[in-house]
């Protein structure tokens, strides 16, 4: 496919040389461009196609892609919206359109172009797909579920809309429904990493937690640096009192991100299970450092001065987590034992 692409890049750039003024040189060019991910290219070639033929829906299309693969969404909605007024009837125009209105935000705009695209691709699972997400986000939730069927029924192995289905059921707390839905997209795409991570994810709602881990371990398999993965399943593992295989992930955890601060504080927790105190004062220091307003990691390094009667500093920890948040109510009541204990030895 990439040599294809070089081979087409190639005769469109031979093309331009010899005549400059060729928009649908230019343009060819460009798609070629965005195909390779060069997006930068693409924005050029593309800028001068739709210069030298500005009713090009095409063009104003491929430009407006590739500036959303740039980040620069404003100017890639302007783009599709000049695609979509030239030629109304192109539906990629109009689904990119409607599909970046939503990630801007603007769901509400993104529905008429939505319906308007079901009346031109009755059959698309893409466009019930991008009007559920649409539904969704502007809060319609019953409503994006049915759309994500209305797909299915048409497609019904369709790993986006099984992905997107299992999203909206779990925001309406059908998690059984779901989870089915989660595994199907499995069987749609078995290397999928995400699938068996949200499959996990639910399970563990349900309190299907020895499943869930075995789920995260699939997801990790098919991508080892699926650093959430990771960290939620060494959470499950701490529950089910699995304490070294949870410090193993964690640890697998700062490998990948060592600014992740969570995974420092809860293997601080697991050193002090296992009688490491040295380490969990280090894993503690190094979760607040990390974020100076991480209160629970102060609190648990003052639980673990607190249990070598280093109540002074105890409390200088307490402290420091109530002054980070006030309502620490567990905190608060740890500062006043130590008080207490301190007046007593006083």
């Amino acid at each position: 496919m990439v040599e294809n692409v070089d081979i087409e890049i190639e005769k469109y750039k031979a093309a331009v040389r010899d005549n400059p003024a060729d928009a649908g040189s230019r343009r060819d060019l460009g798609l070629a461009y965005n195909l390779k991910g060069q997006y930068d290219d693409a924005v050029k070639e593309l800028t001068e196609a739709v210069r030298l033929a500005p009713e090009s829906p095409e063009a104003h299309l491929g430009l407006g892609l590739a500036y959303d693969a740039l980040g620069r969404l404003d100017e890639a909605m302007a783009e599709y919206r000049e695609a979509v007024r030239i030629d109304p009837k192109l539906a990629n125009a109009r689904l990119a359109l409607a599909t970046s209105l939503v990630a801007d935000g603007l769901a509400d705009e993104a529905l008429p172009e939505f319906k308007e695209l079901l009346k031109q691709e009755p059959d698309s699972v893409a466009v019930y797909n991008g009007m559920g997400l649409a539904l969704s986000s502007a809060g319609y939730l019953d409503d994006a579920i049915e759309m994500f069927r209305e797909g299915l029924k048409r497609q019904p192995r369709n790993y986006d809309a099984h992905m997107f289905l299992g999203g909206a059921l779990t925001d309406r707390g059908n998690l059984a429904e779901a989870a089915k839905e989660y595994k199907a997209a499995i069987s749609a795409d078995p290397k999928s990493a995400d699938a068996f991570y949200y499959l996990a994810v639910t399970l563990a709602e349900i309190g299907e937690e020895r499943e869930a881990i075995e789920r995260y371990q699939q997801a990790i398999e098919y991508d080892p640096n699926f650093i959430d993965a990771h960290f939620n399943m060494a959470m499950l593992l701490d529950h089910q009192g699995l304490v070294e295989q949870a410090m193993s992930e964690y640890g697998k955890v700062i490998a990948l991100d060592p600014q992740f601060s969570d995974a420092h504080n809860r293997i601080g927790v697991d050193y002090c299970r296992t009688g490491r105190a040295d380490e969990a004062v280090a894993e503690f220091t190094k979760a607040f450092t990390l974020d100076p307003y991480y209160a629970q990691a102060h609190y648990n390094l003052g639980m673990l001065f607190f249990g070598k009667e280093r109540y002074d500093e105890a409390g200088a920890e307490f402290e420091k987590a109530i002054e980070i948040d006030p309502d620490y109510l567990e905190a608060q009541n740890s500062l006043a034992i130590v008080k207490d204990k301190k007046t007593q030895k006083g």
